[in-house]
């Protein structure tokens, strides 16, 4: 900017210094801008490398997930059929027990029957 001379050249002096200066300042903040943009740009590249890190980590143990997954869907699987299997034998014990105590019930009265009829005879 050129500095004129007028009839209060001090002034117009002045103003081109608060130009000049404004201008630097603004320079010196766009590059500070500029510097930082360029971190941050660089900080999401490294946190999208990362991100992609853990996401084919991530994949390579999805196989092994699935495993897992399908052992332990095997083995309650597994365990419920042992256990109603278990529950089913005691059943049944139960009621063979009780077709046991009703067949020496019967055979008590039956014999008791008997031994009434023979008195009678």
């Amino acid at each position: 900017m050129a500095i004129t001379q007028g009839s209060n050249g001090g002034q117009t002096s002045t103003a081109a210094n608060e130009a000049s200066a404004f201008e630097a300042e603004r320079n010196r903040l766009i590059t500070n801008i500029q510097i930082e943009m360029g971190q941050v740009l660089s900080n999401v590249n490294i946190l999208n490398r990362n991100l992609e890190t853990i996401i084919t980590i991530g994949q390579e143990f999805e196989q092994l997930s699935q495993l897992w997954k399908h052992f332990h869907a095997s083995a309650f699987q597994r365990a419920e059929e042992e256990r109603f299997d278990r529950e089913l034998l005691a059943q049944e014990e139960e009621e063979e027990e009780r077709n046991q105590e009703y067949g020496e019930e019967e055979q008590q009265h039956s014999q008791e029957d008997r031994e009434h009829d023979q008195e009678d005879s």
